[in-house]
C-alpha cells in the first residue's frame, strides 16, 4: 500500500509553494557543536580522522567522474570514463588495495557521452549491478542501461531506457528497489528547451522500460539545465533530488513519489540559500535515506556571498527540515569548494568534496551519530599535495570510509581509505562499562555513575546495521541486555544520556 499526496500546492510569489511545502528549516551556520563520543575504553572529544596511501585504480583509461557503490557480495564497484576516447570503464576492488582490469561497457564502436563534472552513474542489488549511461551526441544521443547478474564480473547488452522523439534526455541517474529500476534523467525540447526532470521504470530487473513519466513539469518552473539530478529510492518513496533556475535563483529541490514513479506527488525544500547565478554552475545535489527513514541530501550553494556546502536532512511526513548543517574545512579557504558526495550506513554519515588546499584537493568528513553531529572542525584534507584532485565519490564498508577521486597527474583515477584512529589513552576513562565482555547471552551495563532524564541505548554490527535498541528508564542505576540473538563477531554499543553520546565496542562469543 502507497501513500498519496498529502498536500496542497500553492501558486508563488517570489518563491514558491514556501509556505505549502516548506514551512520551517533549522538553519545552523558554522555549527560547533560538543560531540562527546565514547570509543572502546576512552571518552573522545573529536574524531581523528586519518587517510591512508592511495592508489591508482587502473593507468591509461581516463579519470572523468569516478563514482563507486557498494556491491551486494561486500565488495567495491567503480565507473569512470575516459574523456580521450569517450569509453564506460567498469573496475572492482579485488583486494585491500588491487581492482580488476577495467572493463568497457558501452559496446565497440560506440561512445559515451561524458564530462568532468557529470556523467555515467551505477547501483547494486543483491548480485546485480546497473549502470546508465547516454551515447555521445547532444541532441541526438538516447540513455541507456548496461546490467551485471554476477556482482560485476560480467555485464549484458544495452538496454535503450528512454522513449523520446520529440525530446532529448541528458544526466542519467539510476536506482533499484528489489527487482523495479528507476533511471531519472532532464529532458530538453528541440525548439523551447525547457529543461524538466523525468523518470523512466522497469519493472523486469532492467530489461523493458515502460514510457515516461513527467516528474518537476507540474510545478511550473525550470530546471537547471546543465546540473545533474540524484535519485533515491525505498519501500514506499522514489525521490528525484535536482536543481532549479527560476530567473536565475538556482536552489535544490525534489518531488516525491509515493506510488513507486507513476506519479509524483509532493515537492519539498531542502535548500533556501537564494542563489542568483546567471550561469548554470554545473552542480548538483547527492542525497541517501538516513536510518530513520528521513531523505538526506549534500549540496553546494552561496550564502552571504560565499561558497557554502550543506547538508539537509528533512521529515517528510511533518515537511519540514530537521537538520541543516554548513560543512566545510573550516581550517582551509572555503572559495573552491564544490561537488559533495554523501553515504550513509547506520548512523553513519561520510562526506567527500572537492576544495582548495595545496591545490584542488579532496576533503572529507564524517559523523557516526547522525546528521547534527557533522562537526566542521573534523574536516580533513584526503590529498593534501600539489597536482589537482577531485571529483571524489565515497562509499562505506568494514567500518571505513573508501573515496575515489580524479587525479590530473596521468589522467587517472585513485582510491584510498579513511578510518578513524584517535587514540583511546589519550582520553579520560568513561563512567559508562559494560560486563562481561566478551558477552555470552546477556550482559549489564552499569549507568551508577549518571544521574540522568532520559537515556537510550542502541547496538551496531560492524556494517552499521542497528541488531538492538532500547530506551532506558529515567534513574536506572543499570541496564540488563538480552543478547543471545546476536551472531558472535564484534559490537558497537551507543549510548546517549540525556545530551552525552558515548559509545563501547565488545565482543560477542
Amino acid at each position: 500500500m502507497y501513500k498519496i499526496s498529502r498536500h496542497s500546492f500553492f501558486v508563488r510569489s517570489k518563491k514558491p509553494y514556501l509556505a505549502a511545502v516548506h514551512s520551517s528549516k533549522v538553519m545552523v551556520k558554522n555549527q560547533r557543536l560538543f560531540l562527546v563520543l565514547f570509543l572502546c575504553a576512552g571518552s573522545v572529544h573529536a574524531q581523528n580522522f586519518q587517510a591512508g596511501s592511495p592508489v591508482t585504480v587502473a593507468s591509461g583509461h581516463g579519470n572523468y567522474h569516478p563514482q563507486m557503490e557498494k556491491l551486494g557480495d561486500d565488495e567495491l564497484g567503480i565507473i569512470w570514463t575516459n574523456a580521450a576516447t569517450n569509453l564506460l570503464y567498469f573496475s572492482k576492488r579485488t583486494g585491500e588495495t588491487t581492482f580488476s582490469t577495467p572493463l568497457q561497457l558501452n559496446p565497440v564502436g560506440t561512445e559515451v557521452q561524458d564530462y568532468n563534472w557529470s556523467g555515467p552513474d551505477l547501483c547494486a542489488s543483491g548480485s546485480d549491478v546497473y549502470v546508465t549511461y547516454r551515447d555521445l551526441g547532444y541532441e541526438t544521443g538516447h540513455v541507456y542501461l548496461v546490467k551485471s547478474q554476477d556482482y560485476g564480473v560480467t555485464f549484458g547488452d544495452t538496454v535503450r531506457v528512454d522513449n523520446l522523439v520529440t525530446e532529448y534526455a541528458q544526466f542519467p541517474d539510476v536506482a533499484v528497489y528489489n527487482d523495479t529500476v528507476y533511471v531519472t534523467y532532464m529532458t530538453h525540447g528541440f525548439v523551447t528547451m525547457n529543461p524538466q526532470m523525468a523518470l523512466s521504470r522497469s519493472v523486469d530487473g532492467g530489461q523493458t522500460f515502460q514510457p515516461m513519466v513527467e516528474a518537476s513539469a507540474w510545478i511550473g518552473e525550470e530546471v537547471c539545465d546543465c546540473c545533474p539530478p540524484e535519485i533515491i529510492v525505498d519501500e514506499e518513496r522514489v525521490i528525484i533530488i535536482y536543481r532549479q533556475n527560476v530567473f536565475n535563483e538556482r536552489e535544490i529541490r525534489a518531488v516525491v513519489s509515493y506510488d513507486r514513479g507513476e506519479t509524483f506527488s509532493q515537492v519539498f525544500v531542502p535548500d533556501n540559500h537564494d542563489w542568483i547565478i546567471n550561469a548554470c554552475p554545473s552542480s548538483g545535489a547527492d542525497g541517501r535515506f538516513l536510518e530513520n527513514g528521513n531523505p538526506v541530501c549534500a549540496y553546494r550553494t552561496n550564502f552571504e556571498s560565499e561558497p557554502s556546502l550543506y547538508v539537509n536532512e528533512y521529515d517528510l511526513d511533518a515537511d519540514v527540515a530537521v537538520n541543516t548543517v554548513e560543512i566545510y574545512a573550516s581550517a582551509w579557504s572555503n572559495a573552491g569548494i564544490n561537488y559533495p558526495q554523501i553515504a550513509v550506513a547506520g548512523p553513519t554519515i561520510g562526506l567527500v568534496w572537492e576544495g582548495l588546499g595545496v591545490s584542488t584537493d579532496v576533503f572529507f568528513n564524517a559523523s557516526y551519530t547522525g546528521v547534527a553531529n557533522l562537526l566542521p572542525e573534523n574536516a580533513i584534507n584526503v590529498t593534501e599535495i600539489a597536482n589537482s584532485q577531485s571529483k571524489p565519490d565515497l562509499a562505506i564498508l568494514d567500518g571505513k570510509f573508501h573515496i575515489i577521486y580524479s587525479e590530473l597527474s596521468g589522467a587517472v583515477v585513485k582510491y584510498v581509505q579513511v578510518q578513524n584512529v584517535t587514540s583511546v589513552e589519550e582520553h579520560e576513562v568513561s563512567a559508562v562499562s559494560l560486563f562481561p565482555n566478551p558477552v555470552s547471552n546477556a550482559a549489564q551495563l552499569d549507568l551508577s555513575a549518571y544521574v540522568f532524564s532520559t537515556a537510550e541505548v542502541t547496538i551496531y554490527d560492524l556494517s552499521g546495521k542497528v541488531v538492538y535498541a532500547s530506551q532506558i528508564a529515567s534513574g536506572s542505576l543499570s541496564v540488563n541486555l538480552n543478547l543471545e540473538h546476536l551472531a558472535p563477531g564484534t559490537y558497537n554499543l551507543q549510548l546517549v544520556i540525556d545530551k552525552k553520546i558515548e559509545q563501547l565496542s565488545f565482543v560477542k562469543n
